[in-house]
């Protein structure tokens, strides 16, 4: 009787510190998440400050003199992981200037509906999750804040069918 008392305490401290590294190391890999997206919204504010190249490239696309500046930068996801830092034109807002495209780590989707940050709104969100946890990346005045609940999104990014989590029912739509 006495092994087999020992032997489910065993188990159950086994599977208690088991539990509790799988916490704490899903609350890192989600902090790691968040300070990467975090990072590439930097990279758009340095692009933002460095606007006269892209109106340079928005005149490449064939715009006029007037409206050649860049209308908005923007985090869009293509699918549900790997996402792309873009330069919008005023002119050509369906043909934005590619800045880089980056994934998230291993497991961490965007949840369904969102589809990226945009640099120019008043508020805008992306929510991300990980095994059931949940965060929620916000650009609020050009300042990125972290919150830890899933919130409604604001102004996103317009995007494909798979940008926002969904499929298509047709590939022309």
């Amino acid at each position: 009787m006495r092994i087999i008392k020992s032997l489910f305490i065993s188990l159950l401290l086994i599977s208690l510190v088991l539990g509790a590294i799988f916490l704490v190391g899903r609350e890192a890999w989600l902090i790691l998440a968040v300070s990467q997206v975090k990072g590439a919204v930097k990279a758009l504010t340095e692009a933002e400050r460095n606007a006269a190249i892209y109106y340079y490239k928005c005149r490449e696309l064939g715009g006029s003199e007037a409206e050649s500046f860049p209308s908005s930068y923007q985090l869009r996801f293509v699918d549900r992981a790997k996402y792309r830092l873009e330069v919008i034109c005023q002119q050509f807002p369906t043909q934005p200037i590619v800045l880089g495209e980056r994934q998230l780590p291993l497991f961490v989707r965007s949840s369904v509906g969102s589809s990226g940050l945009l640099l120019e709104t008043l508020e805008s969100r992306l929510n991300i999750e990980l095994f059931g946890r949940k965060a929620a990346i916000v650009v609020r005045d050009k300042k990125i804040t972290r919150e830890s609940w899933q919130a409604e999104l604001g102004q996103v990014p317009t995007t494909t069918c798979s940008g926002f989590g969904y499929s298509c029912c047709q590939t022309e739509t």
